[in-house]
């Protein structure tokens, strides 16, 4: 009996075609926690499963604020080969957190040498000066990863010039996110500024005033696109160290902020504006008009984005909802001469009309072609000229549902 189960039982696949099948599942799986689930139970076939799922299961990680030093623990004493296998880290940490004081937090980030992103997120802000020396060796490490490509820092304080930080960086960043932080004032001014020649995006979100005016926060002679988002009633200023090969710039605006300064260098081919605002559609399309003629060569965009999400609190009439036909040309002439006597040939307009908040959302009932008509009155001459694609999108509640309606597109 047991000849016959041997005589019919299946040979082993091949490593390479078990490798080939597990490469299908991961990069062809949509969701990701069906791709988790088919890896978690690929993992329990056999040991060579095991061994092929493995850097798939481990190269991207979280650390969350509670589990920090559990996972943190394991990594270092019990499973410390893994970590030639993760490749992106998201790190949350409390600066205060146990675990950031303990003698082999830098030798366990040490050992992350293969290591491409890195996320890390600090609650209260994070100030390097005064992190437990355990913790501010572990950051530095990671910071200078050899084949570091991405890093998203959240909730830092930076010394005045941000020094403290940016002299740690790989020479080989590819993509650096600064988001939610500030400076301390009147220190590091005058310190050396690292050059960051593979630096190709930046994005700076919601951070201090001072980040964007200092003369020498980097040099990056060869960054590609450029995001910027201001605070509401707090000044434009365009950093000066922006280079003028600059192709891509993006930003992001709310409600009270000021016209940018953009300075005398910036000539991007590529410019997006989100704007997220209660303003009236008069004042936005007024604010973009003025946003564009402030560009030292306006002439050079190519390709034009517009991404405007108009939350309403109150309507006394649903005719109120769509912009009318004159605010359509406030914005219209400014574009129209952009098409005629510079380079724009691609407009992207983008309107979210967010009436979530409305006490009858769901009830609202909309002249879609009454709008329709508003639209290509207003824009008239940019859809003969076959540039403007339009969305117009209503968003609504019902219940727990959020409704999304497309009111007008135009390709």
């Amino acid at each position: 009996m047991l000849g016959i189960e041997r005589k019919y039982q299946p040979e082993a696949l091949p490593i390479e075609l078990i490798a080939e099948i597990i490469a299908i599942a991961v990069n062809g799986g949509s969701i990701p926690r069906e791709v988790s689930r088919f890896l978690a139970a690929s993992s329990l076939v056999s040991r060579t499963w095991n061994a092929l799922c493995r850097p798939y299961i481990f190269h991207t990680i979280t650390i969350s604020f509670e589990r920090a030093h559990h996972k943190l623990y394991f990594l270092h004493f019990e499973a410390p080969h893994l970590s030639q296998h993760i490749h992106a880290l998201e790190l949350y940490l409390w600066p205060s957190h146990p675990c950031t004081a303990e003698e082999w937090f830098p030798e366990c980030c040490g050992r992350l040498k293969n290591l491409r992103v890195l996320h890390f997120e600090s609650r209260p802000s994070f100030d390097l000066s005064m992190a437990p020396a355990p913790l501010a060796a572990g950051i530095s490490t990671m910071l200078s990863a050899p084949r570091l490509r991405k890093v998203v820092l959240r909730g830092w304080r930076f010394r005045g010039d941000a020094s403290d930080v940016t002299n740690m960086l790989s020479p080989t960043l590819e993509g650096l996110i600064i988001q939610d932080s500030s400076t301390r004032s009147g220190e590091g001014e005058g310190s050396s500024t690292i050059r960051l020649d593979a630096l190709r995006s930046l994005e700076m979100l919601n951070v201090s005033d001072r980040l964007l005016r200092f003369d020498n926060l980097i040099q990056c002679p060869n960054l590609h696109s450029f995001t910027v988002e201001w605070s509401p009633y707090q000044h434009w200023d365009l950093p000066i160290w922006l280079s003028d090969s600059l192709s891509e710039l993006r930003l992001k605006a709310v409600p009270g902020c000021d016209i940018p300064n953009f300075g005398m260098v910036v000539k991007p081919s590529v410019m997006v504006i989100d704007l997220v605002t209660w303003s009236s559609f008069l004042d936005i399309f007024t604010w973009i008009k003025d946003c564009l003629n402030h560009l030292p060569f306006p002439n050079s965009i190519q390709t034009l984005t517009l991404n405007i999400e108009r939350t309403y609190f109150d309507l006394l009439h649903t005719e109120e909802l769509h912009p009318e036909a004159s605010d359509y040309m406030v914005l219209s002439r400014s574009l129209r001469q952009l098409v005629e006597h510079g380079e724009l040939k691609y407009i992207n307009l983008d309107i979210k009309m967010d009436a979530r908040k409305l006490s009858r959302s769901k009830d609202l009932h909309i002249d879609e072609g009454r709008g329709l008509a508003k639209l290509k009155t207003g824009f008239a001459g940019l859809l003969e000229a076959n540039v403007l694609n339009i969305n117009l999108i209503l968003l609504q509640r019902s219940g727990n549902r959020v409704l999304e309606t497309a009111l007008a597109r135009r390709r």
